[in-house]
């Protein structure tokens, strides 16, 4: 268990680049790129927050706040968060967090039968890919698993919420398999984890 992930002394990776694709932490100066992915994800992302972000009149200003706050996320290490773009950074695919482990067990209840591992992951890990890009969303799942395991070395847990079939087939193309359910303590939705 990589105990320090989240304190001031951890040196967070960069990020990695192939032929296709670029992760780099999170950079509100592409927050008009990024405001594009946004908006053509906004169904994808309303049931990936559980709520009406972002809304019909979001503007590209809001979007550049949201990103400043990830990026003091990045610098005081409560979080890590990253963009996901081509290899030239001008297309822009979505973005993945990694979250505190701490984030599911003050929020969500292990549904009845679960087992009670949460104890064992290291991170939580929340990624979005835009709905046009389903190809994408696969190939960059299996990037970013791969790269999660050989640079970070953690054991991380890959978040699905209900009725988002393209991330469970991507999940599911990346070796991955659901290792805990759990319920909102408030809200009652359902999440998955999955993981190795």
């Amino acid at each position: 268990m990589l105990k320090t992930l989240f304190k001031t002394n951890f040196a967070q990776p960069l990020g990695f680049t192939t032929d296709k694709y670029c992760c780099f932490p999170t950079d509100s100066s592409f927050y008009e790129s990024d405001y594009e992915a946004v908006m053509a994800s906004k169904s994808e992302l309303r049931l990936w927050s559980h709520s009406t972000w972002p809304s019909d009149e979001f503007t590209k200003q809001e979007n550049k706040a949201d990103l400043e706050l990830h990026e003091a996320d990045n610098r005081d290490h409560s979080a890590y968060g990253y963009m996901l773009y081509d290899s030239k950074k001008q297309y822009c695919y979505g973005s993945l967090y990694l979250n505190p482990i701490e984030t599911l067990k003050n929020n969500y209840d292990l549904v009845e039968g679960t087992p009670d591992n949460l104890s064992q992951l290291d991170a939580r890990i929340d990624m979005w890919v835009r709905p046009d890009e389903p190809q994408a969303h696969m190939e960059l799942t299996f990037i970013i698993v791969d790269w999660l395991a050989e640079t970070w070395k953690i054991k991380a847990g890959y978040v699905l919420r209900e009725n988002m079939e393209t991330k469970k087939q991507a999940y599911l193309t990346a070796n991955l398999s659901e290792k805990l359910v759990l319920q909102h303590k408030a809200e009652k939705n359902l999440i998955s984890i999955y993981g190795h």
